[in-house]
């Protein structure tokens, strides 16, 4: 495992878990009162009760075909699997929360997602932000598409609210968190709203107000006026490079103006269009969800590698050890203490992990690509050059090992893609093996960046600034060029600075030995 997840705060709130923790040297418990629900497409541990459970794997279910029912994506299995913690007991999750006041968030991987809320019964805003966020990742990743952030925001709004009445799905409401920006929020002119290319194109006090109008927009385009115009028109459009504001009166054969007026109308009526859309007509899978009784090494390795996203090593130190304290053969529990002691710079003692991981799970893909990131991460900081070269060669074994067992984990041709971003590797050898993982997943911006640097690296800057569009558009520091422009420039010193280390050393050594024949 990399260091800490691309993670995402969701909402205001306060998210639950049921498990004592302390640093690595305090003894951990691990509850009895978990359970885990497996459906098609997620896999939930809980210590809600079972009903609950079995409940928000079927919510799940059926949300992910209403993606598919109402977008253009293509219902295809995800790049990555996602992960739910679906916790109980609102004092027992301090540990695990990241953001003072989070009822739930989205933790965006290249290897798993992480989807982390409290009951859900008793808050209703944890269950729509994971909704909202699910509809980002499933978008993102299932077409080349690239969402102007108005739609991207607006429609994930417009499915967040979705709720269940006499076999249907009701679709449309207005996110509540949204009511108090129509009530007092100066409004933005929606000229703006479709021009926007950044987040940080408005002042973070007209944020909250910018969402509320992507969502009305996104409402009105897609439920409200669904017959007279054509989103699907309008994104191509766009992507053809058609000015915002042109694209938008070709796809829906009306002015802005217009737009804007008619909208603020429904919001003064109130009246809103809502869709039923009947849950026998969506294509899903549905077999019941299997519901079975973790062990107790299941649960500490689980959450173990939670707090690695939340980029708490020592935390995750003390459950991985608890994972090892009730089954010593746990093989991921091995790779886990290796990336924990990793990541605190206990570099030896983590090797030692890592390769007992591999002895007792050969066949685990996982082990050898966590083995594979710790020698590689060992090689970038090794000064011998032929230390180094060995470092590097073993790496790129581990990582081809895991392709051999397994070829779909984006990861792993992304690291093993970088292995060629190295001073001194070639870089035009990680291109076709970035570009294979962004391919498969193209909203993660580990991926992103790395494509981008592979490109700048083998000067296809154009491209470079195409690839990085994806993730510096999310940026709150200035507008998109100038975040484009920031992005490159960092990503270029930092080229800059490894070959200038590198050149250094390998004087280094030539005066070194030099000196010793003489």
């Amino acid at each position: 495992m990399r260091t800490a997840r691309s993670t995402l705060l969701l909402a205001f709130g306060a998210i639950a878990t049921a498990l004592t923790v302390g640093c690595a040297a305090t003894p951990t418990r691990i509850s009895n009162d978990w359970i885990v629900v497996e459906s098609p497409h997620f896999e939930i541990m809980s210590t809600l009760d079972r009903d609950k459970t079995i409940g928000l794997a079927e919510d799940l279910e059926r949300f992910r075909a209403l993606i598919y029912a109402t977008t253009t994506a293509p219902q295809t299995d995800a790049p990555v699997p996602t992960k739910i913690f679906a916790f109980k007991r609102k004092s027992q999750f301090a540990r695990f929360n990241p953001w003072r006041g989070a009822a739930g968030y989205f933790q965006a991987g290249t290897r798993a997602n992480n989807v982390v809320l409290t009951d859900y019964s008793r808050s209703l805003d944890a269950k729509s932000i994971i909704f909202h966020e699910y509809v980002h990742f499933v978008l993102r990743n299932g077409t080349g598409i690239e969402y102007p952030i108005w739609y991207d925001e607006g429609f994930a709004e417009v499915l967040s609210t979705v709720s269940t009445h006499e076999g249907k799905l009701i679709v449309g409401a207005i996110p509540k968190a949204r009511i108090p920006s129509f009530q007092h929020g100066q409004w933005i002119s929606m000229e703006r709203v479709i021009e926007a290319t950044s987040y940080a194109d408005f002042p973070e006090k007209h944020l909250h107000m910018f969402y509320a109008e992507a969502w009305a927009l996104a409402h009105y385009v897609t439920l409200d006026q669904s017959d007279k115009g054509s989103i699907e028109e309008y994104l191509s459009l766009i992507n053809e490079g058609v000015e915002p504001t042109n694209a938008f009166e070709q796809a829906f054969s009306e002015r802005i103006a217009s737009a804007a007026s008619a909208i603020k109308s429904k919001l003064k009526r109130g009246d809103w269009r809502l869709i039923g859309i009947p849950i026998e007509n969506l294509d899903y899978d549905r077999r019941k969800p299997v519901v079975r009784k973790p062990s107790r090494d299941e649960v500490a390795l689980s959450l173990g590698q939670l707090q690695l996203s939340n980029n708490q090593p020592r935390k995750a130190q003390a459950l991985f050890e608890a994972a090892l304290a009730a089954n010593g053969e746990n093989d991921r529990a091995h790779a886990g203490l290796g990336d924990a002691l990793k990541f605190q710079s206990q570099t030896d003692a983590a090797g030692s992990h890592f390769h007992t991981a591999v002895g007792l799970g050969p066949n685990d893909p996982l082990n050898h690509l966590d083995l594979a990131e710790y020698l590689h991460d060992r090689a970038l900081v090794e000064k011998r050059g032929a230390e180094r070269t060995r470092l590097m060669a073993e790496a790129r074994g581990a990582y081809e090992t895991a392709l051999e067992l397994d070829s779909t984990i984006p990861e792993t041709y992304m690291m093993l893609g970088r292995t060629y971003l190295a001073a001194g590797e070639d870089a035009s050898e990680a291109i076709p093996l970035i570009e294979r993982a962004f391919k498969t997943l193209p909203s993660q911006d580990d991926v992103v960046v790395s494509l981008a640097e592979a490109y700048i690296a083998t000067e296809r800057h154009h491209e470079a600034r195409k690839v990085l569009r994806r993730a510096a558009s999310s940026r709150q520091n200035g507008s998109l060029s100038e975040n484009l422009d920031k992005a490159i420039e960092s990503i270029r010193e930092s080229r800059v600075k490894a070959a200038h280390d590198y050149m250094e050393e390998a004087d280094t050594q030539t005066e070194t030995s030099r000196a010793t024949d003489e």
